[in-house]
């Protein structure tokens, strides 16, 4: 609360700051000291000692990946396979028509 106080930010601000802080250790280098009050509560203090200006970027080897296949199964037509699944989609009475035609064909 302090932080947020003193930058007139508000306390989830000041969280995210400190965690950064603490965190990235390849732009900001810091001595953190952690005290622990009487009524169980922790503080933290954060020293800064120096922030890096242009930290080297991490080199990363480049992942081969194969080549995306795309292929078609079986001769169905998009067109006509979206409109059968929209049409049974909206047809609130689909699941009793094709219950009756199971029950006509059983008798």
């Amino acid at each position: 609360s302090q932080i947020s106080e003193a930058f007139h930010i508000t306390a989830r601000r000041a969280s995210y700051l400190m965690s950064y802080l603490r965190n990235k250790a390849s732009r900001v280098v810091c001595v953190c000291r952690r005290q622990t009050l009487s009524n169980k509560a922790q503080r933290c203090e954060i020293f800064v000692v120096r922030v890096l200006e242009n930290p080297e970027p991490a080199r990363r080897e480049r992942t081969v990946t194969p080549p995306v296949s795309r292929r078609r199964v079986g001769n169905g037509d998009r067109a006509q396979a979206n409109e059968l699944w929209n049409r049974l989609c909206s047809n609130r009475n689909a699941g009793k028509i094709l219950k009756k035609e199971d029950d006509d064909d059983g008798v």
